[in-house]
């Protein structure tokens, strides 16, 4: 969620916040070029409450909310309208205008992704696809896709990937998980009892867990070593998964590219390796 969505939630906010909001909404460029001493005077608030104002917002302070706020700026050009997650087109919109809309909705997933995902944390997720060498997907429905594809792209550069097509399986495959191996849950709710149990095995387990979710207060973080959250606020009802897989499929793909990124030349050559033998199979030149 972009900055100029949580501050149009005022509710949350005290009257000497609400100051900080309103001026940021008006006035983003001048708030980003101001030091905390300049929005104290300018304003008449305390030092602590445009502290404690960012830190509401989840920023560590007032110079991280106008790092991240000039980002959002410089991203979206300015203000920009946006759309609804849950059904962003209506009933009487043409087909350009639902292409247009849709388009929209991505671009918005892939840079709300980007302004808020942890970088270092992807990479440290990639040193360890790395370092164990084997990984064990688990996702279900739309999910289950996403996983598919970053297991494809895994086992095309040799690493070896597990993911049980068939939910029956997911006890016995979290069961049999060995404490040296890897896991990885994708799940943006994290409501299906079939993997809530197999998070659980695999805390019992000792088996290393990354849950890649959305942000709201999904069961499976409690059993998880590590975290990605995607910042898109896809609530019920809605079209379809659009946002969130647009955000999970982001960041599935960073992680494969630093994995790869790590041994380029490697990875390379064996892709290489691989296209020829295809080819030769096929009887191609």
């Amino acid at each position: 969620m972009l900055i100029k969505d949580k501050l149009k939630d005022i509710s949350k906010f005290s009257s000497s916040e609400r100051q900080i909001a309103e001026f940021i909404l008006g006035h983003p460029d001048e708030f980003i070029d101001m030091s905390i001493i300049d929005v104290s005077r300018h304003l008449y608030v305390s030092k602590s409450t445009i502290i404690r104002f960012s830190k509401k917002l989840g920023f560590t302070g007032h110079k991280d909310l106008c790092l991240t706020l000039a980002k959002e700026m410089n991203t979206f050009g300015g203000n920009v309208e946006r759309l609804e997650e849950t059904i962003p087109f209506s009933s009487g919109d043409s087909d350009k205008a639902i292409a247009d809309k849709i388009t929209m909705l991505n671009f918005q997933a892939l840079t709300d992704t980007y302004s808020y995902v942890d970088l270092d944390q992807l990479r440290k997720i990639a040193d360890l696809i790395r370092e164990k060498k084997k990984i064990t997907l688990y996702g279900l429905v739309e999910s289950f896709l996403l996983a598919a594809d970053f297991q494809y792209k895994l086992m095309n550069i040799g690493i070896e990937v597990s993911l049980p097509d068939v939910p029956g399986l997911y006890f016995r495959q979290s069961s049999a998980q060995k404490e040296d191996s890897l896991a990885m849950i994708i799940s943006y709710y994290g409501r299906h009892t079939e993997l809530i149990h197999t998070a659980q095995l695999l805390a019992m387990g000792n088996v290393h867990l990354i849950l890649l979710t959305g942000p709201g207060n999904n069961p499976i973080i409690p059993y998880a070593n590590e975290i990605v959250r995607v910042n898109v606020n896809e609530p019920h009802p809605k079209i379809g998964s659009i946002s969130s897989r647009t955000a999970m499929a982001l960041v599935l793909d960073i992680i494969y590219s630093y994995v790869f990124s790590s041994d380029y030349e490697k990875n390379l050559q064996y892709i290489i390796e691989k296209s020829d033998i295809r080819k030769q199979i096929r009887g191609e030149s």
